[in-house]
């Protein structure tokens, strides 16, 4: 019977949430978190292949997900300049960085709405 309790009492002292994911679609889905947080990393680390790595993905996944947002929006997120010694980079275009900028705003503002939603029908399980 002990154990039960101690069940109980740690699902209770584990707060109830809820998560929010935003993908944006056209004619089909080609932007949501996977490739938000893949041109941050670009934009950190100027490289799709270092962003690669810290994502743990591979180089040919992004550059799928690269040109399928691409194509769908019709503008280039990135500025790519090609190799030689020291490897190329990637630039975000101003499209690109403003197209990651009102992502990330309506992530914010739809998470508090998903909250306050959330809050109205589930508060009495808090």
């Amino acid at each position: 019977m002990e154990e039960h309790n101690s069940m109980t009492e740690n699902k209770r002292e584990t707060k109830l949430g809820v998560k929010t994911k935003l993908v944006i679609t056209k004619t089909e889905d080609f932007f949501g978190p996977g490739l938000f947080h893949l041109l941050q990393f670009i934009d950190e680390t100027g490289s799709i292949h270092a962003a690669s790595k810290k994502m743990k993905i591979s180089y040919s996944k992004c550059w799928k997900l690269l040109n399928r947002a691409e194509e769908q929006m019709g503008f280039q997120f990135l500025n790519r300049y090609n190799g030689g010694p020291h490897g190329g980079t990637s630039i975000l275009t101003e499209e690109g960085r403003e197209f990651i900028k009102r992502y990330e705003e309506m992530l914010e503002e739809v998470k508090q709405i998903s909250q306050n939603v959330f809050e109205k029908y589930f508060d009495s399980y808090q």
